[in-house]
């Protein structure tokens, strides 16, 4: 399913899903996407791209050994970034993807967050400094992913 085709996740027992929505100390800097209908993403549903772009980063969303397995991948478009987060990849660093490709497969997260709506996390974003690190946080200048979904023709 290509992002662009998702609904958006609405509150739950867990929080809310929509860009900068409170996280206690933080702010939320993405957007959660489920199922069309605003319900639970399907666990195991493939991830269709719907951008042309360099996959810079494989990693692991939690540094925690329990969610060890949580996984998110960052498509270089341009002079953005796209981070999918909560999909086991089917992409390595260095591949080129473009729309329609698969690029990964929905991942659980029900078992970590009683009452959570299944869904995938997406961010985009752009580099303060272009000589600074692709990997901090500080670094970046977020977009509100909608726009930017409206704006690129969808993720």
């Amino acid at each position: 399913m290509k992002l662009s085709e998702m609904g958006f996740r609405a509150c739950d027992s867990q929080g809310c899903g929509h860009y900068r929505a409170s996280r206690g100390s933080r702010l939320h800097m993405g957007i959660d996407l489920c199922d069309p209908s605003g319900d639970s993403l399907e666990v195991g549903t493939s991830i269709v791209s719907g951008l042309s772009g360099e996959v810079v980063t494989v990693g692991w969303a939690y540094g925690s050994e329990e969610k060890s397995h949580i996984r998110y991948i960052a498509v270089k478009l341009g002079v953005y970034y796209c981070r999918i987060f909560y999909i086991t990849p089917l992409v390595s660093v260095g591949d080129r993807v473009k729309p329609n490709d698969v690029i990964g497969i929905s991942q659980c997260l029900g078992e970590f967050y009683e009452g959570i709506t299944e869904h995938v996390h997406i961010e985009f974003y752009k580099l303060v400094d272009p000589l600074g690190g692709e990997h901090d946080k500080n670094n970046f200048a977020y977009i509100d992913p909608k726009i930017a979904l409206e704006v690129m023709g969808g993720a």
